[in-house]
Formats: C-alpha cells, sequence, structure tokens
C-alpha cells in the first residue's frame, strides 16, 4: 500500500481467508479505495487479487498463521467487514485477555509503523542503513525491487503492486549487483565472438589456401603451412572453414568490347548548297 491514508482506510473485510482447489489455505486482499481506484467507478477494479499462500515449513513467516493469531486476538465485536484493519492494542492486558480493543490506531502512529520496525530491527530510525530513509511506502517499493530481482516480468509484478502501467514498475525497480555484473560480463566477451577460429587455435587444424584454375574456378585445398585465408572468402560459406576441399564456380558476364554503332544525324537547312 501506498501510505498512511490507504492503511487508514483498510477495512476487516478488505482480506479474506480462501482455499484453493487443492485445500491450500491463502489470504486475499480485496482492494478498495486506493490512489488509482477511489472508488467513483465500480468497474475500476483489481483484475487479479493479491494472494498470500499459507507456508507451513516456515511458520515464523507464514502470512496464513499471522492473520489467525490477529483474528483470535481482537474482539469479537471488531471481526465485521466494515470494522477497522489497523486496530489500538490493549496497554493493560493480562494473558488471558485481548491484545487488542476497539478503537481505530491513529494517524500518527500509523505514519511511524515503519520506523518503529526499522527501529526493532537494529537500524537507525530515519535510515535503513544505506542513506534511505524508510516509511510505508518503501515496503511497496521493496515489494517491486524483490520480484524485479528474481526475473518477474512487469506486467506480473503490476498485477500484484496495482500499478496501471509498466512505465510506473520501470520506475520504482533498479538494477542490482548481479545484474549488473551480468551486463558487464556480456560487454567484455563480446570481441570474442567473431566468425572463425583463431589464427594462433592449435585445434583449428591446417589452413586452406585458395588456388585459381586457368577457367575461373576457385578450388580449396586442405594444405599446411599456408598463410590465412582473406575474411572475405570464409564469407561466402556463412561460417568458419576448417578444412576439406570445396569448389567454387564464379560466373562472370561477359562484357562486349565493341562500339555501338551509333544513329546517323540529320542535319537540316536552308540553303540548297548544303
Amino acid at each position: 500500500m501506498r501510505g498512511v491514508t490507504e492503511h487508514r482506510d483498510m477495512c476487516w473485510g478488505d482480506i479474506k481467508l480462501c482455499k484453493d482447489s487443492e485445500n491450500n489455505e491463502y489470504i486475499e486482499f480485496r482492494e478498495r479505495q486506493t490512489k488509482t481506484r477511489p472508488g467513483s467507478n465500480p468497474k475500476n477494479v483489481r483484475a487479479v487479487p493479491p494472494r498470500a499462500w499459507a507456508t507451513p515449513k516456515t511458520p515464523s513467516r507464514c502470512p496464513v498463521a499471522t492473520y489467525k493469531v490477529y483474528q483470535s486476538r481482537r474482539p469479537p465485536t471488531y471481526c465485521h467487514d466494515d470494522a477497522p484493519y489497523y486496530i489500538a492494542t490493549n496497554t493493560n492486558m493480562d494473558k488471558s485477555s485481548r491484545w487488542f480493543k476497539c478503537q481505530p490506531v491513529g494517524v500518527n502512529k500509523l505514519g511511524r509503523f515503519m520506523t518503529t520496525m526499522a527501529e526493532n530491527a537494529g537500524l537507525t530510525s530515519k535510515t535503513g542503513g544505506n542513506g534511505k530513509r524508510l516509511t510505508n511506502h518503501s515496503a511497496r517499493k521493496y515489494l517491486v525491487q524483490k520480484l524485479n530481482d528474481n526475473g518477474l516480468p512487469p506486467n506480473q509484478i503490476m498485477q500484484i503492486s496495482g500499478h496501471k502501467n509498466i512505465q510506473s514498475i520501470n520506475n520504482y525497480s533498479t538494477i542490482n549487483s548481479n545484474q549488473h555484473r551480468t551486463i558487464s560480463r556480456t560487454l567484455s566477451n563480446a570481441h570474442s565472438e567473431q566468425i572463425g577460429q583463431p589464427a594462433n587455435n592449435p585445434s583449428s587444424g591446417p589452413r586452406p589456401s585458395s588456388l585459381v584454375s586457368s577457367n575461373g574456378d576457385v578450388q580449396l585445398q586442405n594444405v599446411s603451412n599456408r598463410p590465412p585465408l582473406p575474411n572475405t572468402l570464409p564469407s561466402l560459406f556463412s561460417g568458419p572453414i576448417n578444412g576439406g576441399s570445396f569448389t567454387i564456380n564464379i560466373n562472370n558476364k561477359s562484357v562486349c568490347t565493341c562500339r555501338k554503332r551509333q544513329r546517323p544525324r540529320v542535319l537540316y537547312s536552308d540553303s540548297d548548297t548544303d
């Protein structure tokens, strides 16, 4: 989500616990009003609602398990669809009481969520250790960057992030170290991708030589200790020549050296003596 306003407007009914055809649990986000979808047009909805499947092998990072814990600790009267999703914590609770109370979280506290998590994670309050300020919007940027780093195409990322054009995805994501290294290696190896074998390659075998006969035929024979072929001759074969005998018949169009017959020029004159 983009920022404090969208978190503030989020309701409990915006997230549903579902199961797929293989009986696997997942939670689905059903977006209501956002910056790009203010709700005025009922047809302006996500084509693909974002889903997060359960991860039983890693329960500490399982989104379904976290959702169930949050649901069990909420007041039953605040589990209807229109109830605020983020509600205040119960500061006077004991082990048997609910963790939360029937009161929405304030705007200022919502705005400090990312800062609080950064401090608890050992990062500074204003930066994430890399000189960048962490906000609630940073989670959205990180989502796009992580999916881009793992090779997902932009048209799939925008269906999860809710963007309407690919250009927005390109503005969010930047090149990572692995991609930069791949580009560098590709450019560094570009000069070695040439047609034919290198001259000092021992596996290239004897070099062929060209012989021109009297009738205009070009014969390539397997002769050692010969100079390399010119660059234009291997190009006739669309690839390197590693040996063998070839005969090329070159048909040259004969050129007529005789002079063309000229048309007689007719001179017109009014004189009787011409």
